[in-house]
């Protein structure tokens, strides 16, 4: 990020300057988004944000478009000036990142104090929203309404995110098959929004000590993807006959 060549659009909270040995100071406001792992930082576009609202002391101060020009003409920042803020006092700031249909995606809040009657920086790293995934499994097309009607125990679960790369404590587990209102179902907990995920390899398995791991494949899918955003956090997928391990 090029912070020398900062131009942004700014939302002025009140007059800047120096008056009555009273500084009003801005912020210039940066976000950052990482990966699952955080070894690496996302670009709007890879983080799937479009906009990050920004609230002050409780006061939504605007909604603005995640990525900016600056001012050579070519380089795009992440971030935006906001004016009038007294030195010395400690202010709270809320950051969401929102994707294309307003749904928070990524959030973060923290506070910060202004000092030395000058442009002051401010960086915020979003922390991926998060929820709970559910999967109802029919098999062959065929729904139960119990997981022993089903003769299902466990499901065998290799799980990737968007980038395909395995979903930490979700790649090669065996998760319990739980009875619901809406029949046999599992969960994955902590998966962030905005993604689509892969089931590399899904199986029905049932507890059998006869055979190595003491689990049974009874059906399978490979290859089956979900889109896990707010308003769609629940899906189903078809297992069927195994005809051999997921490539």
């Amino acid at each position: 990020m090029k912070r020398a060549i900062l131009l942004l659009a700014t939302a002025f909270l009140g007059a800047t300057g120096c008056y009555s040995r009273r500084c009003v100071d801005d912020i210039a406001v940066y976000w950052h988004f990482s990966n699952a792992d955080n070894t690496a930082e996302l670009s709007c576009s890879q983080a799937g944000v479009s906009a990050v609202q920004i609230a002050v002391d409780g006061v939504v101060a605007g909604t603005f478009a995640c990525s900016s020009l600056s001012s050579d003409g070519v380089t795009f920042v992440q971030g935006i000036a906001l004016a009038g803020f007294e030195e010395d006092r400690s202010h709270s700031f809320q950051l969401d990142g929102l994707d294309g249909n307003g749904v928070i995606l990524y959030s973060d809040a923290l506070t910060f104090a202004p000092t030395g009657c000058r442009l002051n920086e401010l960086d915020s790293t979003l922390i991926a929203a998060t929820g709970t995934l559910t999967i109802l499994p029919t098999f062959d097309g065929v729904s139960f309404p119990t997981c022993s009607a089903a003769g299902v125990d466990n499901f065998f679960v290799e799980l990737l995110d968007a980038s395909a790369a395995a979903v930490p404590n979700f790649n090669g587990v065996y998760l319990p098959c739980l009875n619901t209102s809406q029949g046999p179902a599992f969960t994955v907990e902590g998966l962030a929004f905005g993604q689509t995920y892969t089931f590399r390899t899904l199986d029905s398995t049932v507890t059998d000590n006869s055979v190595p791991g003491g689990q049974l494949v009874v059906d399978q899918v490979c290859g089956a993807q979900v889109s896990f955003g707010v308003a769609t956090q629940a899906f189903v997928i078809d297992l069927r006959e195994p005809a051999g391990e997921c490539p």
